[in-house]
């Protein structure tokens, strides 16, 4: 918004400059028998024509610096959306590796393992189910830790009957 301010300025500077020096250049043409006139037309029009150069190269400054702020930018951009491209794979390669996870199924299943059902699950540890809520994996780690101490369980009672078969 400034560069637009500056630049409408130095438009209005050089349309300025320009009328001047079109109101020498009459006054010139008109100073056809006149030494004087004539040499202080020519001085003015000089000196506005040493104007309009300064004027110009005001404004070709404006244009450069114009030029290498859009460059910035532009850079700037680009930088960002290289990132957003480089953030948008790694979430495409994170979304194949959660469907790849949500996928797999393992070579042992349920009754592969000799783990109860769910309804078992329920009916045997009902504070354990309540703790687990409705998140299939909590309910699995909390069927997989009640087998886990049913069979330790199983285990000691195993070691004891032994025990006492073999005096």
């Amino acid at each position: 918004l400034a560069l637009a301010e500056m630049a409408s300025d130095q438009l209005d500077e050089l349309m300025g400059v320009l009328g001047r020096m079109r109101d020498a250049a009459d006054r010139l043409a008109s100073s056809s028998g006149d030494d004087d006139a004539f040499r202080e037309a020519a001085t003015d029009a000089s000196l506005l024509f040493l104007e309009l150069k300064a004027t110009n190269r005001a404004a070709l400054e404006g244009v450069e610096a114009t030029r290498a702020t859009t460059a910035k930018a532009k850079l700037d951009l680009d930088h960002k959306r290289l990132e957003l491209q480089n953030v948008l794979y790694e979430k495409g390669h994170i979304q194949k590796e959660i469907r790849a996870c949500q996928d797999f199924r393992s070579a042992y299943d349920d009754e592969t393992i000799g783990l109860c059902s769910v309804a078992e699950f329920k009916r045997r540890a009902p504070g354990e189910w309540k703790e687990a809520g409705d998140d299939p994996h909590a309910v699995m780690l909390k069927r997989l830790s009640h087998e886990l101490a049913e069979r330790k369980k199983l285990c000691e009672l195993e070691k004891e009957l032994e025990v006492r078969r073999d005096p």
